[in-house]
């Protein structure tokens, strides 16, 4: 995971433009939301958006954990929610839920399973990076998002993919 931070750059036009970025393997990149990178004209735009992005961290530390069987019934209603990945569909076939798919209520609940991920999840990790895993139900179950910025994907596998050593749950693909 890695921080995000405004960014200033010139644009393909010359024009000084900001960006919400983060560094990924000594690269800087650009935030996306709905397939959008996030910059803007001005720096006031950019602060504005940053802090929404905060304050949903605030409220996402705040969210109260689901029970096993309200953590159930979110899934349940939300099922269709989940897309098939296309990403890593060859090596590490999953689904997603975007927080933007979803509206009212809905989105606190969002916040409520991240945060039943992070109380009662697992430690694991995908390759290099560390994730929590929550299982239930026959899928493993993890958030992903930035350390100072509220988790925008919910991500689940059959959890046949992930193996136990020495208490830590690993991704291998080579599990049926």
């Amino acid at each position: 995971m890695a921080n995000v931070y405004i960014s200033p750059f010139l644009n393909d036009y010359g024009n000084l433009v900001y960006g919400l970025a983060y560094m990924y393997k000594g690269k800087e990149n650009y935030l996306k939301q709905n397939g959008r990178s996030l910059i803007y004209h001005s720096e006031d735009d950019a602060e504005k958006k940053f802090q929404e992005f905060l304050d949903e961290r605030k409220r996402e530390d705040k969210a109260i954990p689901f029970t096993e069987e309200e953590t159930r019934e979110f899934i349940k209603r939300l099922n269709h929610k989940f897309r098939t990945a296309k990403t890593y569909a060859n090596f590490a076939p999953h689904q997603y839920m975007m927080k933007s798919y979803l509206y009212g209520s809905d989105l606190l609940e969002f916040e409520r399973f991240i945060a039943t991920i992070k109380d009662v999840g697992q430690e694991g990790r995908f390759y290099s990076q560390r994730f929590t895993y929550l299982f239930l139900d026959g899928y493993a179950y993890w958030a992903c998002g930035y350390d100072n910025f509220a988790c925008d994907i919910i991500n689940r596998s059959d959890d046949k993919y992930l193996e136990e050593r020495n208490g830590i749950f690993y991704y291998n693909n080579r599990r049926s």
